[in-house]
């Protein structure tokens, strides 16, 4: 019930009115901060010697607290995925270590931090006032339900909200590539501010993948398919496409590849082919989207052949392959009548 409170006024605090940013900023490897020799360690130590009798002394080191997180996640999207997952094991480590004194208004820095990246993010999305009042509403929801608020739970927010504006940025520019309407791209995951999702993305996805947070980001991502239209959702109980146009599956699909590509450029590890050979499959895809697909996915391949053709291309397609014989293969046998008719009822 505090937590509850405590969220309720700070977010009567900070308000809405907050300054715009341009509509999606660049990204370069060139606009990246460089990463901050800051030690967590040294904040931890300090923070138990001193004991924080004197609240002014609690505040300054919350501030320097906030200052380390705030850099931290400035690199993040620069680690590989060993090395966040080695940060976050980290921050865990951190948050332990600071008392109740500096923790209380580390909390507070936090969420108004991350409150006003939402808020940025929203206005990114060029929605008109109302929509953005009752998106950033729902945020505000997502928030005021989280149980027992910690410095952990409220950097995880910050970074999932970090990583989502440079995730949607990389959708935006995959997508218009590739034709998508701009106005679709745009409004790009912002399901993931809503209560169903927030804080079981966040507390996953950015809390170092914890057994215990899995059921929560399994109900998330159920939530999400339906919300964002995934390959998934087309199987779903009550959804029919009976009278979904061509359009409204091309337009779908390229935005789906735009997505798989973003989600490869930020995570590494494997490659969009091995995904659509080793994966795609056994997500048992309705096929009339899989025509789009294919058209969508061939088209960025032909832009990564571009890309790779130049050796002064800065292509954000270069790196990124995805189709080849086997993903043929893989669609064909897709394309083939199920054996049960009714294995796709809509």
């Amino acid at each position: 019930m505090k937590n509850k409170l405590f969220i309720s006024v700070f977010l009567l605090f900070v308000g809405t009115a907050l300054y715009a940013k341009p509509a999606f900023e660049n990204l370069s490897n060139d606009n990246q901060p460089e990463k901050q020799m800051f030690s967590c360690h040294n904040i931890t130590s300090h923070t138990k010697t001193l004991g924080f009798s004197n609240p002014i002394s609690a505040n300054r080191e919350a501030d320097a607290a906030l200052q380390y997180l705030l850099n931290e996640v400035a690199v993040d999207s620069t680690l590989s995925k060993e090395e966040q997952e080695r940060k976050v094991k980290e921050f865990q480590t951190f948050a332990v270590g600071l008392s109740p004194e500096v923790a209380a208004p580390l909390i507070h820095s936090l969420l108004e931090e991350t409150h006003s990246r939402v808020t940025t993010l929203l206005q990114n999305a060029k929605i008109d006032d109302s929509e953005l009042n009752i998106r950033l509403s729902e945020y505000h929801n997502a928030v005021a339900s989280v149980q027992n608020m910690t410095v952990e739970i409220a950097r995880q927010m910050l970074f999932f909200v970090a990583e989502l504006s440079i995730h949607r940025q990389y959708v935006y520019e995959f997508g218009v590539a590739l034709e998508c309407p701009v106005t679709q791209l745009l409004r790009h995951d912002l399901s993931k501010l809503k209560v169903e999702q927030f804080e079981g993305y966040a507390r996953f996805l950015r809390g170092g993948k914890q057994e215990a947070d899995k059921p929560a980001f399994l109900k998330a991502w159920k939530h999400h398919q339906y919300e964002e239209h995934h390959l998934e959702h087309y199987n779903k109980e009550g959804f029919s496409l009976v009278r979904v146009s061509d359009e409204y599956l091309r337009n779908n699909m390229r935005e789906t590849v735009a997505d798989l590509l973003a989600a490869t450029k930020q995570r590494g590890g494997s490659t969009m082919i091995d995904w659509l050979i080793n994966t795609l499959p056994k997500k048992n895809p309705h096929p009339l989207p899989l025509p789009f697909l294919k058209e969508a996915l061939i088209k960025a391949h032909s832009l990564y052949l571009k890309a790779e053709g130049d050796s002064e291309s800065d292509s954000i397609f270069k790196g990124l392959p995805c189709w080849n014989d086997e993903v043929e293969e893989v669609f064909k046998r897709l394309a083939a009548p199920p054996m049960d008719p009714n294995c796709y009822p809509n």
